[in-house]
């Protein structure tokens, strides 16, 4: 098994480095914003990455292929309707994903960030499950995030 690491940046890419190696960039994954973050899927066969326009892209390490994206940017600012008045409130301007959590299986992923929104996704079919409104402590956010995972078996 080769030790990879992923790392993201500003200067928009995603890189892959082989940790014992040394030499540079294995891979570089080219976006169109700055990167804020990227996880690894627990089997290591998908990374996930969040951009400053508030897209989620998962990616295929081993091919180097862009295989979906999932545009955030109205979940984590809580949506609006058609008729609704555009307002600081929720405008999507600078909210975007700073974290990124897959579930223990793969087939889900956690996102929050720059807003009081944590966004759940399947991550096979692109479309958010769950958008919770934080307004707890850190300590019950934690307990409420748990209840939901370990109520839809997400966690072993």
């Amino acid at each position: 098994m080769q030790a990879v690491l992923a790392s993201s940046s500003y200067d928009k890419t995603v890189r892959l480095w082989d940790v014992f190696d040394g030499k540079g960039a294995v891979e570089t994954f080219p976006h169109t914003h700055d990167v804020l973050t990227v996880v690894y899927r627990p089997d290591g066969r998908q990374l996930a990455c969040s951009t400053l326009d508030g897209q989620i892209n998962f990616w295929d390490p081993i091919d180097g292929l862009l295989m979906y994206t999932i545009e955030g940017s109205r979940d984590i600012a809580g949506g609006r309707l058609m008729t609704d008045r555009r307002s600081a409130a929720n405008s999507t301007s600078g909210k975007f994903f700073t974290t990124l959590c897959y579930s223990a299986d793969g087939s889900y992923i956690l996102a929050g960030g720059s807003s009081r929104y944590i966004c759940m996704y399947d991550v096979a079919d692109q479309v958010g499950l769950h958008a919770l409104w934080l307004i707890f402590t850190y300590k019950k956010v934690t307990a409420l995030i748990l209840k939901i995972l370990s109520s839809i078996k997400l966690l072993y």
